[in-house]
């Protein structure tokens, strides 16, 4: 666990002393909330994206209202042991759940979770956007995209695509990229990101989807061919979008954010709604995000429940049709 250690009394007696410290709301004033500690429950192991979201955010918590925030570690399951421990919490905004949007479309289709990912855990916050890269070997014949599609439709099953594991966003981006254009690549799963970057640096698969470093494309160890989506990455402004390179409207995608549980009352989930939305546009915050390639936004809290319902429905689908299913083999 990792704590925030500002406590009330320090906060009060800070303030007493003339110190000056944020303003807190007039809404924290009026609602009570929140008048005691917050657990931020983690799904993964410490030093992943979902790590920093939730000590950044907590930290900003803390600074502004005086309550710890105690960073909690429930790895497993692919955030599935920590979705269903969040939706069987009190509903009091006292539990806070760092989420991706594979809690809502891709961990209900392949693990054995309890929770319903459309009613269950409440989207409350929005973190960003995670860029992803389309990036091939260099021994591949194709510099574009469009040399890309045409050297697979040309050599049928003669590409590999690498993933971080069976039904990993990376292996749906790698699904959805073949249902899209319709050339044959094999499906390649390792045991998480760092064995499939390397499967590709070495050359035992060509193609890869990563939200990785970009070093390897800048000393030229891969080849970026796109960045998922509508927009360029900052860190690779040379590589354009899936958009520009010719197939738009990129449905697969990765951001994180933070959830709470269902029956929360409004009042709560709108306050930690504009808290997690005037964090994004802190300097040091969005610095710290860049570094995971995330980038920071704002959503209201029926934006997030739209995102939730479209990737839920778009995932679903891919999964179905690629007949992906947990445990399945490649």
């Amino acid at each position: 666990m990792t704590q925030f250690k500002l406590s009330r009394r320090h906060f009060i007696g800070a303030a007493a002393s003339g110190l000056v410290l944020p303003r807190i709301p007039d809404a924290f004033a009026q609602s009570g909330y929140p008048s005691g500690n917050i657990t931020f429950i983690v799904g993964y192991n410490p030093g992943g994206t979902s790590d920093l979201i939730a000590r950044s955010f907590g930290d900003e918590i803390t600074k502004e209202t005086g309550q710890t925030v105690v960073v909690d570690y429930r790895p497993g399951g692919g955030g599935g042991i920590a979705g269903d421990m969040v939706s069987r919490a009190r509903a009091d905004g006292y539990m806070l759940l760092a989420v991706s949007n594979t809690f809502y479309a891709v961990t209900p289709f392949l693990g054995n979770v309890r929770y319903d990912p459309l009613a269950d855990l409440t989207p409350v916050g929005f973190a960003g956007d995670q860029f992803n890269t389309m990036s091939v070997h260099p021994s591949v014949p194709a510099n574009t995209l469009e040399e890309l599609i045409a050297y697979g439709k040309a050599n049928p099953g003669v590409l590999n695509f690498a993933s971080n594991g069976q039904g990993s966003l990376t292996h749906l981006c790698g699904e959805y990229f073949k249902q899209r254009t319709g050339i044959e690549m094999t499906h390649i799963p390792y045991r998480g990101a760092a064995d499939a970057i390397q499967s590709t640096l070495k050359g035992e698969t060509q193609v890869n989807f990563s939200m990785g470093d970009a070093g390897y494309h800048t000393r030229g160890e891969l080849r970026g061919l796109a960045t998922l989506g509508e927009s360029r990455w900052p860190s690779l402004p040379d590589v354009p979008s899936t958009t520009e390179a010719g197939l738009p409207d990129w449905a697969i995608r990765s951001w994180h954010g933070v959830a709470v549980p269902k029956g929360t009352p409004p009042e709560i989930c709108q306050q930690l709604n504009e808290m997690m939305n005037r964090y994004v546009q802190l300097p040091k915050v969005i610095e710290r995000f860049a570094t995971l390639g995330l980038q920071p936004g704002q959503q209201t809290l029926a934006q997030l429940e739209e995102r939730r319902r479209q990737d839920h429905a778009v995932f679903g689908d891919l999964i179905a049709k690629a007949g992906i299913v947990a445990g399945s083999k490649p």
